[in-house]
């Protein structure tokens, strides 16, 4: 397995990056980028920078930060540091400032006491204009003793136009969830990162001919570093290219519906 320092240098290099570009953007020092690239964490300043910095140099190449520190951790970067990646015991409580028990009920009780007084409130101004609203309903509107229609005819295609468009985007929000698998074709040397269903992370450095395949419930967020170098399909279909050969394309949303930027 890649070291941290390894798998940096390489994803920064496949998205066409210098480490100057690194430097300048994230405006951590180009001695410091070096060294952890070279996994010479001994030479940073203190061991509490070195989780900034990886972070920091994680979001700039718009990978996973959490793998990141869990790489360090487990090549012994907690050990060999110092740093603590775990945070306070399980059971550790954190004590309060020693005020006296009947100010502690008061916190408690306080809050809770004003949410009951606003929800009688409530519930009273909502009887109430519920009453008056049955009352003028119950009774029909008329004019000379002809009955007349509370809603106009152009309220009521205002309202039908309305619920066409809510039934328009429900069933787009639904088609959105559907499953959706991706093919990812190589036509040239691509790295690219998929985030599936906002949860897990995938990524891969492809070569020319490689495919690779990804399922997601109902969404897949990709990154590429060499737009131009694949072809993609959604579930079967061939999309558009998303970008031009040798660009870096990022927040690519994949659905059932197809690929949008």
């Amino acid at each position: 397995m890649e070291t941290v320092g390894e798998h940096l240098k390489r994803v920064r290099k496949t998205c066409g990056y210098s480490i100057d570009d690194v430097a300048r953007v994230t405006r951590i020092n180009l001695r410091y980028l070096e060294a952890i690239e070279n996994d010479d964490f001994s030479r940073l300043p203190e061991d509490i920078f070195i989780l900034g910095f990886l972070r920091s140099y994680a979001r700039f190449l718009g990978i996973n930060e959490q793998e990141i520190i869990s790489r360090f951790k487990e090549k012994g970067g907690s050990e060999t540091h110092g740093v603590d990646l775990q945070g306070p015991e399980e059971g550790t409580r954190v004590k309060e400032n020693g005020l006296p028990d009947f100010i502690k009920n008061i916190k408690i009780i306080l809050p809770v006491g004003l949410g009951l007084i606003s929800l009688l409130f409530v519930l009273i101004i909502f009887s109430g204009n519920r009453e008056n609203y049955t009352v003028q309903s119950s009774n029909s509107i008329q004019d000379n003793g002809v009955e007349k229609n509370m809603i106009e005819p152009e309220e009521k295609q205002e309202i039908k136009n309305e619920v066409k468009n809510s039934l328009k985007q429900n069933e787009a929000a639904k088609k959105a969830l559907e499953p959706v698998l991706i093919k990812i074709f190589a036509k040239d040397l691509t790295w690219v990162q998929v985030r599936i269903d906002e949860k897990e992370v995938k990524e891969a450095l492809m070569k020319p001919g490689e495919v690779v395949s990804w399922n997601a419930e109902g969404k897949i967020t990709m990154i590429l570093g060499n737009a131009g170098g694949v072809n993609v399909e959604v579930n079967g279909k061939a999309q558009e290219p998303v970008g031009k050969s040798g660009e870096v394309v990022r927040d690519i949303a994949i659905t059932s519906a197809g690929v949008s930027r």
